[in-house]
């Protein structure tokens, strides 16, 4: 007989990664999967986004976002991926179980937060890109991605030496829209208030890992010894001046404003 909503046999540590776009979440998320104890999933609510006629929730057939993340955290997978199952499971061998949340996702989709504000032993990882900056020129390199590789991500086993790696951006919307990524990202913070949660950022998960993933590990309450290894590599060059084609217009743009600097850190 299946659990009823609340009662499952959820992992004990479950956990969601709270995001926004290109904060390194899939590189975050594959780090996480490669420890033994831990199962991390990708996304799960993505109607709509870029054209997406469906995803793996509307696949699922489940009635409600409650019912689809009960089965989740309940260990209810098969080893197709991420396809849920009706049969009650063997007890899970993973301690920790979560999968990846966008913001808009969770706009999209409000059962999901309500769902997640119900269990107690929930556990948020808020990632965060400190370099709005070198998010927007990372979103900007999407296209040429889905193109070569059709995905938006770059494995270590991809051939990329003769990948284009410099992008423009559009100086007269630039301050607009890392205004409006700040705002979000704010906005963020205060609706996972009241979780168990653990913030963490996309430069001290590059340029630090030992000691964020064993932060990370300590938070999920698994091995923290483990070293954790990610199948995905940096996309853009760590100079955010060599990653823009026209920076002279850029740094006109954001002159004078909170961004400025940003155009000189290596990230």
């Amino acid at each position: 007989m299946r659990p009823h909503h609340g009662e499952s046999l959820m992992c004990p540590s479950p956990f969601v990664i709270w995001f926004h776009h290109r904060s390194g979440s899939t590189h975050l998320s594959s780090l996480l999967d490669s420890h033994p104890a831990v199962a991390s999933w990708g996304e799960f609510f993505y109607l709509g986004e870029a054209g997406a006629t469906q995803d793996v929730y509307t696949r699922s057939g489940t009635p409600n976002e409650a019912t689809f993340l009960d089965d989740f955290y309940s260990y209810r997978w098969d080893a197709g991926g991420a396809n849920l199952t009706e049969t009650d499971p063997e007890p899970g061998s993973f301690r920790a179980v979560g999968f990846k949340l966008k913001y808009q996702q969770a706009e999209s989709y409000p059962g999901v937060m309500r769902y997640l504000r119900e269990q107690p032993r929930i556990k948020v990882i808020h990632l965060v890109r400190t370099n709005l900056l070198a998010a927007l020129v990372s979103s900007a390199m999407i296209p040429r991605l889905l193109d070569r590789y059709r995905r938006p991500n770059l494995l270590s086993s991809d051939s990329s030496g003769s990948l284009e790696r410099t992008v423009r951006l559009d100086p007269d919307t630039l301050v607009h829209d890392l205004q409006e990524l700040a705002s979000r990202i704010d906005r963020a913070r205060d609706a996972i208030a009241g979780f168990d949660s653990m913030e963490i950022t996309y430069e001290n998960l590059v340029d630090h890992p030992g000691v964020t993933c064993r932060s990370l590990l300590e938070f999920l309450e698994v091995d923290p010894t483990v070293d954790l290894e990610s199948r995905y590599v940096k996309i853009m060059p760590r100079s955010i001046r060599d990653s823009l084609n026209n920076w002279p217009e850029i740094s006109v743009a954001i002159e004078g404003t909170p961004y400025a600097s940003m155009l000189d850190e290596e990230r």
